[in-house]
């Protein structure tokens, strides 16, 4: 394992730690502690939850998660904008 973890990969980290959760509320802090969150979105927690399933789609780290994250989706369909 790499000892000194470059700052994308600590964001990675941290990213995929806060979609461990399945918190919305938890992944809307982390976003905009690293920067990477507007308020306004962090404020709304259907798009925080929509988008947090969506991202836990995208990590293999986080395939034990993807069934229930599918099924959320599929229960409420919708897009971010």
């Amino acid at each position: 394992m790499n000892q000194h973890p470059t700052a994308a990969q600590r964001y990675i980290d941290g990213l995929i730690a806060a979609l461990r959760t399945r918190d919305p509320l938890v992944f809307g802090e982390f976003l905009m502690k690293s920067g990477r969150g507007s308020p306004d979105f962090a404020r709304d927690p259907a798009k925080l939850e929509q988008a947090m399933h969506r991202f836990i789609l995208t990590f293999p780290e986080l395939s034990d998660l993807h069934d229930e994250s599918r099924q959320w989706l599929a229960d409420h369909p919708g897009s971010l904008v």
